[in-house]
Parts: C-alpha cells; structure tokens; sequence
C-alpha cells in the first residue's frame, strides 16, 4: 500500500487509503462508510507539522549548505541497477529533479552485474568472508540451500560485494542501489549482506581487479534502496 500510495500521488492521482488487522473495527467501517458515501476519507493527521526552515539549528543550517554546495562542486553520479524493475514508480526520482541540484544518474545492467560476479574467483570471495568473521561477524549457517543460509550462498554475496563496487568505480559513481528482487532473485542469494557492507565505512578494501588488499576501506560508495 505505501507503493501504491506514493505512486499516486506522485502521479498526481486523487485516492483514498484504507486499511486494517481484522477488517471489522469501528476505524475500518467508519472509514468504508465515509469513502462509500462522500468518495473520501479523512485521516487524523494531527501528528503532521510542517516544516520551518527557521527552526532548523544554525549549525545545522551550516552542514546542509556545505553538503549543497559540495554536491554542486562535484557532480555525483548515483548508479542504479535496473531502475524501475521492482515497480517502484514512486521511487524514481525523475531526472529533471535531480540534475540542478548537481546530482546524476548512472543507469546500470543487472545481467553486467550478474556476468561481473562470474568473473569474480570464489577465493576473492572468501577474503571478504573471512574479514568478516575476523571482525566479530557471526553467521547462523546450514546445509539446505532451499531453507537456509549457506557459506556458498554467503561466499556468493561476497563476491557481488566485490563486483558492485568495481562496477561503481568503472562508472565514477559515489552510489549505487541494486534492484535486488526483481532482477537477481532467480539467480543470486539475496543483496541485503552487500548493501550492509556497502553502507558502512569499516568493510573489507578492494584493490586491483585481479586480487584485494587486506584491512579496512572506505571507498566512496553506498548501496540505495
């Protein structure tokens, strides 16, 4: 519903939005009555104030104003995989938004990422892995791949760990957002172990294409959704 919803008001479409646990509540049925009889329904908003710029602390103010100017000095380009895959309409921030506001996007193939992680070797895989157990990490593993985690499966993200950030790097991207559900599901274990690694600045540094380097990296990069 929160899909739906966005998508419709993005598109500037007039809707009413209902829902409920059980259905037979006294909010759901005064609200079906409503909508049935008037075409709307009237949400308590109470809890919504609007925004003042003028309460906004000066320090605060400060920080906003450098990161502008910073996104307008350095034109980054977000990358994104598949954008639109899931349906997401509301998601999608039309360019149009974006480019004054010196932010561009970088659209990218989910089967380049899918054919970049076949690339990558299983034991580039495992230094990642291992890095992760070394710092604490701790992975609830078994032996069924259809009902639980594996180290394969684990291993594999890994390695579309490494992928994505090199991809990131070919297109100069300073983010990207990988449309995991959609594109990858019938094909890779899920992404959400790469975005983790992806939005924290303590994860394993990838060196030249044929091999890591050991420790820790900050790489400019972070995974949307």
């Amino acid at each position: 519903m929160l899909n739906l919803n966005g998508s419709l008001t993005k598109a500037g479409v007039d809707y009413a939005s209902l829902w409920s646990e059980i259905f037979d509540d006294d909010f759901f049925i005064d609200g079906l009555k409503q909508w049935l009889s008037v075409g709307k329904i009237d949400h308590d908003a109470h809890h919504l104030r609007a925004f003042d710029p003028q309460s906004v602390p000066a320090d605060d103010t400060a920080i906003a104003m450098r990161i502008a100017q910073d996104l307008r000095h350095n034109k980054p380009i977000l990358g994104v995989f598949d954008e639109g895959c899931m349906g997401m309409y509301n998601a999608i921030i039309p360019d149009e938004l974006l480019m004054p506001m010196g932010v561009f996007k970088e659209r990218l193939s989910q089967s380049a990422l899918y054919f970049a992680i076949q690339q990558i070797p299983e034991t580039d895989g495992r230094v990642v892995y291992d890095w992760m157990l070394a710092r604490g990490m701790m992975f609830h593993l078994g032996t069924d791949p259809a009902k639980d985690l594996t180290e394969v499966q684990v291993i594999d993200q890994c390695r579309m760990y490494i992928a994505a950030v090199r991809m990131a790097d070919d297109f100069g991207c300073e983010a990207i957002g990988i449309q995991y559900q959609q594109g990858l599901k019938d094909l890779l274990p899920a992404s959400d172990l790469v975005e983790g690694m992806l939005n924290n600045e303590d994860r394993p540094q990838l060196g030249a294409r044929t091999g890591l380097l050991s420790g820790m990296g900050k790489q400019s990069c972070i995974s949307m959704k």
